[in-house]
């Protein structure tokens, strides 16, 4: 079920502040810490609505409001919010056992998880360890590093996020401020290197990435594929290649975190058919802002392109595409993968 947005009393409603205001009496401060900090910052309310429920790719909130979640629980909700099969399916499970420790005896659903997973991998033999969040999968990906190797050493890249519990804190990028308070308890045994932003920038990154391998102390190289919280950067075609080369090279392991999901390919072109339906049928205007530039060119009437918070063009979509004129935008498009570059041509 997917609504337009309906809003009933300017957000947040009276319903959400009485709630927000109950919910800062009891939980931990740093929540209203950090809207505090965002207000100040911004200059805007950053007060919080309260969901009472969610339907598709809508929320409702305590006051009745409807929303389209461009959330989606970072990725998480691909989705929706309680879609039927994903509902049928916990409810049948539901019925048939809550728990299985599956390091002592693992149910048969856990079997056939495992196979899908396995199956997903393009190389044979892959092994597949469950884990409840992405910062304890990486927690295991950094000790089976060490086991593997024998070094504590981590290389992790500026602007990268990999979760706050204490394994992925150390190879935290993002800030340091996250990391500095519980410096103590951390791995000091983390290097940073620059995420690269554009082909220039690879041989810098390449660079960095070369001098800590070669010190042989490093034994697990954490790489987001594309950075997330760090910017949504999408990287050259050669850097995850030359990246692994290099890991290899060096005896280290590669760890990819994609900390923030995509839709398949198949999803996404379903996705966008419904809005080129929703476009024809209704005139909707829709804003897009995302790093995919293929999709731009196939949905988008008209460019917008933006960086460091400035406009540097703008203008028809194949225009654009076909003879930009700002710098920046001539980089975006030869950094953007094709068919012919995936096959070396």
């Amino acid at each position: 079920m997917s609504r337009l947005p309906a809003i009933r009393v300017a957000p947040p409603g009276p319903r959400s502040r009485e709630l927000a205001s109950r919910l800062i009496a009891v939980e931990s401060p740093a929540f209203d810490a950090r809207r505090e900090t965002r207000a100040r910052q911004s200059g805007a309310e950053q007060s919080p609505i309260v969901y009472e429920r969610g339907e598709g790719s809508n929320v409702v909130d305590v006051d009745g409001n409807v929303y389209v979640d461009l959330a989606a629980g970072f990725g998480a909700l691909l989705l929706g919010h309680v879609p039927s099969r994903i509902a049928a399916a916990v409810a049948a499970q539901e019925q048939r056992m809550w728990l299985a420790l599956g390091d002592v005896y693992a149910a048969e659903s856990k079997v056939l998880l495992c196979e899908r997973l396995a199956k997903l991998y393009p190389a044979p033999g892959a092994r597949v360890m469950l884990g409840s969040t992405g910062a304890d999968a990486v927690t295991a990906a950094l000790k089976t590093a060490v086991l593997a190797t024998g070094r504590a050493g981590v290389l992790a890249f500026e602007g990268g996020y990999h979760g706050l519990s204490h394994g992925p804190l150390a190879a935290c990028g993002l800030h340091a401020s996250f990391r500095e308070p519980f410096a103590g308890q951390l791995n000091s045994h983390v290097t940073f290197a620059p995420y690269p932003h554009d082909a220039r920038s690879l041989a810098v990154t390449m660079g960095a990435v070369e001098r800590a391998l070669a010190t042989g102390a490093i034994g697990a190289v954490l790489v987001e594929p594309v950075l997330g919280r760090g910017g949504c950067v999408v990287p050259p075609a050669a850097f995850l290649p030359s990246l692994g080369a290099a890991s290899a090279r060096a005896g280290a392991l590669l760890v990819c975190d994609e900390i923030t999901s995509a839709l398949d390919v198949s999803v996404q072109a379903a996705i966008v058919e419904l809005l080129r339906d929703l476009r024809a049928e209704t005139g909707l205007s829709m804003l897009f802002i995302t790093h995919n530039l293929a999709l731009i060119r196939t949905i988008a009437d008209r460019v917008i392109v933006m960086t460091e918070g400035r406009i540097v063009e703008a203008g028809p979509t194949l225009d654009v595409f076909n003879s930009p004129s700002a710098e920046y935008t001539g980089k975006l498009l030869a950094n953007t993968p094709t068919v012919e570059s995936a096959l070396g041509r």
